[in-house]
This record gives C-alpha cells, sequence and structure tokens, in this order.
C-alpha cells in the first residue's frame, strides 16, 4: 500500500510500522485494546486516527501523537477539499 507519504492515510503508515515490526494485526489491536474492526477500518482507510487511538499508538510504538494527529489532519484536509491532483501538489508544497 505505498502511496505519497504526505497524502496517505494515516493508517498506512500504521500498517507499514506494524509489518516492520513483525506484528501481527488482531494481537496488535488487542494490545491497543481497540476492537479488531476499528483497527482494520483504520488500516483500510476507511476510518481515521483519532486523538485515543494515537495516544495508545504512541505508547506502544513510541511514535508521538502530533505524528499521528498531523497525518490525519494533512489527510482529512487534502481529501475533503482538493481534486486528487490538486491534493498531491498542495500537500507537498507544505513541506
Amino acid at each position: 500500500m505505498k502511496k505519497n507519504k504526505i497524502t496517505a492515510h494515516p493508517g498506512d503508515m500504521l500498517m507499514d510500522e506494524i509489518n516492520t515490526r513483525g506484528f501481527k494485526k488482531m494481537a496488535f489491536a488487542r494490545q491497543l485494546q481497540i476492537s479488531n474492526s476499528l483497527f482494520s477500518d483504520i488500516i483500510r482507510g476507511k476510518r481515521g486516527i483519532t486523538e485515543a487511538v494515537a495516544k495508545k499508538l504512541e505508547q506502544h510504538l513510541d511514535i508521538p501523537v502530533e505524528i499521528w494527529m498531523k497525518a490525519q489532519q494533512n489527510y482529512d484536509y487534502c481529501h475533503s477539499i482538493m481534486a486528487p491532483v490538486e491534493c498531491i501538489q498542495k500537500c507537498n508544497s507544505l513541506y
């Protein structure tokens, strides 16, 4: 699921982390104390990462809440008000 990291859903970033660390998806969801369906929806890009989930991710992955929230904010911004091409151009100009 490799995509442009700026415009990718944060669930893609989470999936990359899980794969890199060799975690099993559902076991990790249990560690986070979130439902399997919520976890699956996040990694498939169907639901966003909330602050509560970001805090749990920080505890288990040592990736700060701010990183998760900024990734979600960028995704939401780009995908809610712009066409896909504009989104990539705008988001790339932010960095």
